[in-house]
């Protein structure tokens, strides 16, 4: 019950709100075809690298170029 202006008013029943709550399914979506999540790689270019990069389609041509390239042995104590 409410009191308002002398008057008491049943109160209604609480509606569930139709606006806000999760975003399920929504962000960045994973684009190998097994499945497997991306992840973050961030590097330092000079100006002229990073437009070479933009010009080269970005995203896209880097993961290609990563795929295309040899893979090599790591040799132990080596970070690179």
């Amino acid at each position: 019950m409410r009191i308002n202006s002398n008057r008491i008013h049943e109160m209604e029943p609480h509606k569930k709100s139709t606006h806000g709550g999760a975003g399920r399914g929504q962000g960045r979506k994973t684009l190998s075809n097994d499945g497997e999540p991306l992840v973050s790689l961030n590097s330092s270019v000079t100006a002229a690298q990073k437009a070479k990069f933009r010009e080269h389609l970005g995203s896209a041509w880097l993961r290609a170029a990563i795929d295309a390239a040899p893979v090599t042995e790591k040799t132990p104590g080596k970070t690179s």
